[in-house]
């Protein structure tokens, strides 16, 4: 499985991308129904081979990336913006999770041009990363739940939802203390809805599930083609 963000550059993974996959699976042709009933499905990324398992009413689970935390100092750049930044994490994708100012006027929603789409583009800028980074507004933390607002690095704009985001989050916040972790149900609010992460130790790693709803299709078609060209 290849992902193309809004940009056009392909990404390295994405969580709600798979997802995805196994709704496209379950709505498709003979053959791949029966992919889709085996309900253990190994799908190939960018960054590796995952397993999704098919769950009841649309409720799949992935295993994610291994989280990658960056031994940077962000202290200086944390007093230039008069924001915490928590850290520059990679999973599958790279994320910077940042508290948003005490001034920064708050909306929960992926409205173009607000102050938060603002402020995380600017955050961006001032990272070096390849590629760039996706910035995570965390906006609370409560003892199993969470509340993110991503901005995406390739369109930089805000998403209704970023699976990865979700799953760099609930690594930072609950992956310290794994053992007690591994029971709990972590919620990750965004504006498109949820997602649910657990850590496993039999796996060694986290689990990203959510509910994922088809509502369009099209072909690609002649685009393919010239793509394939160069």
């Amino acid at each position: 499985m290849r992902v193309f963000g809004g940009d056009g550059r392909e990404a390295n993974f994405c969580g709600n991308g798979l997802l995805l996959t196994l709704e496209v699976l379950r709505k498709a042709d003979f053959s791949c129904q029966k992919v889709y009933k085996n309900r253990r499905v190994f799908i190939e990324t960018a960054v590796g081979i995952r397993l999704v398992i098919v769950g009841k009413d649309r409720n799949h689970a992935i295993a994610c990336s291994p989280i990658l935390t960056t031994l940077r100092n962000f202290a200086p750049l944390s007093a230039e913006v008069g924001a915490r930044i928590y850290g520059l994490l990679i999973a599958g994708e790279p994320h910077v999770l940042v508290a948003p100012p005490d001034n920064l006027a708050f909306d929960f929603c992926e409205k173009r041009f607000s102050p938060c789409e603002l402020f995380a583009q600017e955050l961006a800028a001032l990272i070096s990363f390849p590629g760039g980074v996706n910035v995570s507004l965390v906006m609370f933390v409560h003892p199993s739940e969470i509340s993110l607002l991503t901005v995406e690095r390739g369109v930089k704009r805000l998403t209704a939802s970023c699976g990865s985001a979700a799953t760099a989050a609930a690594g930072y916040f609950f992956g310290k203390d794994q053992a007690a972790t591994q029971h709990r149900r972590i919620v990750v609010h965004s504006p498109g809805g949820k997602h649910l992460l657990r850590y496993r130790h039999k796996t060694g790693g986290w689990w990203l599930s959510g509910q994922s709803h088809l509502v369009g299709n099209g072909q690609l078609g002649d685009f393919i083609d010239l793509w394939r060209l160069g």
